[in-house]
């Protein structure tokens, strides 16, 4: 269900599992995945804080970029609930990941 936010064996990977990623608060879940630079004495202009695997998935990138920290919240939330959801195994036919999509697709307009 949460499959349709981002790329399921990614996020897993960098989660340790699907009970690990439902336990996780989405505040961790928006790191997941984040590059760590060591830029001792260099300018750290370039650097964007808190972007990890969700800021670079495709529903985060098609917003305008003031918008994505605000996206990139809402689909990190989003994709917490749905593998809760997962893990108890609730919706088994995915219609409430599929609506998750809907949501964002409609309050990201």
């Amino acid at each position: 269900m949460w499959q349709a936010l981002l790329s399921q064996q990614t996020l897993l990977c960098v989660a340790g599992g699907l009970t690990s990623l439902s336990k996780m608060p989405a505040c961790n879940v928006l790191l997941l995945g984040q590059q760590r630079k060591v830029l001792s004495g260099f300018s750290q202009t370039q650097v964007l804080p808190h972007t990890g695997l969700v800021y670079y998935c495709p529903t985060v990138q098609n917003t305008p970029p003031d918008l994505r920290r605000k996206v990139a919240r809402l689909v990190a939330a989003k994709c917490t609930l749905a593998a809760r959801i997962d893990s108890s195994h609730e919706s088994p036919d995915g219609n409430y990941g599929r609506e998750m999509v809907t949501e964002i697709v409609t309050e990201k307009a």
